[in-house]
């Protein structure tokens, strides 16, 4: 038969009368049968460029059918055919985008480019992936590409990667894909090249990509069709498609804390809270109180490492900073997160057992290291709590001597297996512990979960701290002999006055043999004897030591994170062996003398006291507050168990231990 789109100029043209409406129209035109007036509409539709949006489709129709020709017959034989290639798809691309609202014309049409698109001399995977879904199928442009990409032994790049788990039916993703999509889109990105470097690699096997084509043009038959390429349909390789799920999930997991603000919060993006959320290295716009946040920690530290600040100033700027509305504890975490991602820290820290910063209270704010440990590890719990204990002997008196925290400093904070990040938290956590010791039934509670081969240690700790200065108080040696027990080490038999430190604050040791009543002090060594040139380290054994300190360290990480301590070995409720026991020895519970028996009863008239109102209470009756309250403690701890006083400000009384002391 002959082109129904050849234009035969002897055929008459009714230009009188021209059916725009195309009413006399076959559903199969052709040039050649369609009336003369209809032949005037097309030709008019024609010279106007052919873009008149209410056209009659039949005569968009017979145009189309001889671009399909020239593009599927002549092209196969006319070079000249094949050179206009790209100009006549672009010319369907137009008239699709034009009359693609009619779902015959867009079918015919967007498959003709798909099946063009199959031309071996283009390669789909060069330009950018295609982004809109096609309804409940992959785009077929996508699965060209991917399937060019496993015919070429190509990689498939991480932009395409994205958009093939973005447009599959069955991807299965998470609320926070859609929710944080500019996040997802970065994440998933970083993680894809993470584990598949420049790509993963697709098999070359499989069922092909369907590439056939039904002419809309009746004129062309079966035999004129060009026979279609072999690209493997690669788009819905199950194997493949999971490793992207997998990457996928991942990412939404990391992604899931910050969604779940954003579903709480929904105008809270850029917000300090929400930004405090988002997986390390993604950045986004901060709001201008979130920069204001920033800025002021930083200016507090100006050119020094720590500084202390009132928690009310800071909670002040995070309430501007932040949506709000979590309960303190989480509120807290959150502003720790934020002012890390600052390179700030915080003490205290409630991810690390701190308690929530709160109005009257200071926080510690420290610089952190280039390289920031998110998490500190085992040997900073046990540090931490070395800290608490030396600070807590050393405060005893009221005060902390020079002596005092040059011992600490040597032999907690240069603890090996430390960070340069650990190390200086551990400064702000002394820092804040001088400010804000731990209650006292908390520092208890560390005592006893420090395991048996840090004991030991602990125990020489204490003691170097209180004969640090020349001179030990009685609130120290009553602390030291606390500690003790509570690790059930022998007590040292340490007397208060000047004459009990002796040689200078060396570290006491423990005499071989059976118990003793006290610790033995070494002479100094002497400073004209040469030292052996002949010892040599073993550094197996080096390496084995530092082992077992890293195992020992990382019991104590629950005292921090709150884990479940069933698994320790619980000390003995009586004391070790071979110590003294509080019945034997002349070691009673002490009895209270007369100013102390006051103080404990005016404490014990309230259940809360403000640490100014303590202070005045001792003042009053000639005793220093600090120690006062360590001797009552002491007393109820030996008599009842528990406290009679914890916290610092405001310091809350148990009065039914203070009542059962006082009988």
């Amino acid at each position: 038969m002959p082109e129904p789109a050849l234009i035969d100029p002897r055929l008459p043209v009714d230009t009188r009368n021209p059916d725009y409406a195309g009413t006399k129209m076959g559903y199969w035109p052709s040039y050649a049968s369609i009336p003369p007036d209809c032949r005037a509409a097309y030709l008019h539709w024609l010279l106007d460029g052919r873009r008149a949006p209410g056209a009659y489709i039949g005569y968009v129709f017979l145009y189309f059918y001889g671009l399909e020709r020239r593009l599927l017959v002549d092209s196969q034989q006319s070079p000249a055919a094949r050179a206009e290639h790209p100009v006549l798809v672009r010319e369907v691309e137009r008239l699709l985008r034009i009359y693609g609202s009619n779902g015959s014309f867009s079918g015919y049409a967007s498959s003709l480019l798909r099946f063009l698109s199959l031309d071996g001399g283009h390669r789909r995977y060069l330009s950018a992936p295609p982004q809109q879904q096609e309804g409940w199928e992959l785009p077929f442009e996508l699965r060209l590409g991917l399937g060019q990409l496993a015919a070429d032994g190509r990689p498939v790049p991480a932009g395409w990667a994205l958009a093939w788990i973005r447009q599959h039916p069955a991807a299965w993703l998470r609320t926070p894909a859609a929710r944080c999509p500019d996040e997802f889109d970065e994440l998933f990105t970083r993680r894809y090249r993470e584990r598949f470097g420049d790509g993963m690699m697709l098999e070359r096997g499989g069922p092909l990509l369907p590439a056939e084509y039904r002419p809309a043009s009746p004129g062309i038959t079966s035999r004129d069709r060009p026979a279609g390429l072999r690209v493997p349909d690669a788009g819905n390789a199950e194997a493949p498609l999971g490793e992207l799920r997998e990457v996928a999930s991942a990412v939404c997991t990391e992604l899931d804390a910050y969604s779940r603000y954003l579903g709480r919060h929904p105008d809270a993006a850029g917000t300090a809270g929400a930004l405090a959320l988002l997986p390390a290295g993604l950045e986004r716009p901060a709001s201008a109180a979130s920069q204001a946040l920033a800025a002021w920690a930083r200016s507090r530290l100006d050119h020094e490492d720590q500084a202390t600040v009132p928690a009310a100033d800071l909670l002040a700027h995070w309430s501007a900073a932040s949506a709000g509305g979590g309960s303190p504890k989480a509120e807290a975490e959150l502003l720790a997160r934020a002012l890390e991602r600052s390179g700030v820290g915080m003490e205290p820290d409630v991810r690390f057992g701190g308690q929530a910063p709160a109005a009257g209270t200071r926080v510690v704010l420290f610089r952190r290291a280039a390289e920031i440990t998110a998490v500190p590890g085992a040997g900073y719990a046990a540090a931490a709590t070395l800290i608490e204990l030396s600070a807590a002997v050393a405060l005893a008196d009221g005060r902390l001597a020079d002596a005092e925290r040059t011992v600490i400093a040597q032999r907690v904070m240069s603890r090996p297996g430390l960070g340069e990040d650990e190390r200086r938290r551990l400064h702000a956590h002394f820092t804040r512990v001088i400010v804000d010791p731990p209650a006292p039934a908390a520092l208890r509670k560390h005592v006893t979960l420090l395991p048996a081969d840090l004991r030991q240690e602990a125990g020489d700790l204490l003691l170097a701290v209180a004969l640090a200065d020349g001179s030990i108080d009685r609130a120290e040696v009553t602390r030291v002999n606390r500690y003790f027990d509570a690790l059930g080490l022998d007590r040292p038999g340490l007397a208060s006055g000047p004459q009990a430190a002796g040689n200078g604050g060396l570290t006491p040791v423990r005499t071989a043999g059976a118990p003793s009543p006290g610790y033995a002090i070494p002479r100094p060594p002497q400073q004209d004897k040469p030292v052996s040139a002949g010892v040599a380290l073993d550094p197996e054994v080096i390496k084995a030591k530092l082992a077992e300190t890293e195992q020992a360290a990382s019991i104590l990480a629950g005292i921090f994170t709150g884990e479940d301590t069933s698994s320790f070995t619980a000390l003995p409720a009586t004391a070790a062996p071979g110590s003294p026991s509080p019945q034997a020895g002349g070691l009673l519970p002490p009895a209270l003398d007369a100013a102390h028996r006051s103080f404990l009863a005016r404490l014990a008239e309230r259940p809360s006291w403000r640490r100014s109102e303590v202070a005045s209470i001792a003042a009053g009756l000639g005793l220093m507050p600090d120690g006062a309250l360590e001797v009552v403690n002491e007393a109820a701890f030996e008599l009842a168990g528990d406290p009679a006083t914890e916290g610092s400000d405001p310091i809350e009384v148990n009065t039914d231990v203070a009542k059962e002391i006082l009988r």
